[in-house]
């Protein structure tokens, strides 16, 4: 059987910037990344993902193009986030949007720091019923918390899903909450209408001039 080549990320080559560089000179370009799976391969420990120094050094030369503005969008906290790329004249958006902060706009969505008092409530819980699962990782975010069990036993996978919902299930404001599914990841976050998307829209209503979101 032909082996299936493996995901390509988005600077395998130097085409975006060659194609952002010979775009009209009329045409500016918002610039919207994730950084695992896009930036960064997966890693089974999210703490050892890193961008390439090629990546990064890419990075810098469209945040420094006057007619390319560039926004890194990840599930990751807004913290953590600004530490994996650092780069300082960029847009960063963490916890999926929910807390976003570039060089002149700062926004925190006011459902996350009303539901953060649950947040923090679920990760303490899910830290304590998860601990006894080999594998199991539970991170605990600004404005979420996720459990991760990419590197859990076939045979305890179940179980770290039961732990999650019954930790969910459990908590005094569960209706606050929502899950969401990732790559081997469960995570809880804020119960509103919010998301990626919706952080890319504030962002684009706030540059100065109009420009083609990519």
């Amino acid at each position: 059987m032909e082996k299936r080549p493996g995901p390509r990320y988005f600077f395998d080559t130097n085409a975006p910037v060659r194609r952002i560089a010979r775009a009209p000179l009329h045409l500016r370009i918002a610039l919207f990344l994730d950084f695992d799976g896009t930036l960064a391969p997966i890693q089974n420990d999210p703490a050892r993902s890193a961008i390439s120094d090629e990546v990064r050094e890419q990075l810098q030369s469209l945040a420094n193009a006057d007619r390319c503005s560039v926004t890194i969008l990840s599930g990751r906290s807004l913290q953590d986030i600004k530490a994996k790329i650092g780069i300082r004249n960029i847009c960063y958006g963490g916890n999926h949007g929910l807390a976003i902060s570039g060089s002149e706009l700062f926004y925190i969505h006011p459902g996350a720091i009303l539901a953060k008092a649950a947040i923090d409530m679920a990760g303490r819980r899910l830290t304590k019923e998860a601990a006894h699962i080999d594998g199991a990782w539970v991170e605990r975010k600004q404005f979420s918390v996720s459990l991760h069990y990419r590197s859990v036993g076939k045979g305890d996978i179940h179980l770290a899903k039961s732990v999650f919902y019954k930790v969910k299930a459990e908590l005094p404001d569960v209706d606050s909450l929502s899950v969401m599914k990732g790559k081997k990841v469960l995570e809880l976050l804020p119960d509103i209408m919010w998301d990626k998307g919706s952080a890319v829209l504030w962002i684009l209503r706030r540059l100065e001039d109009v420009h083609l979101p990519v």
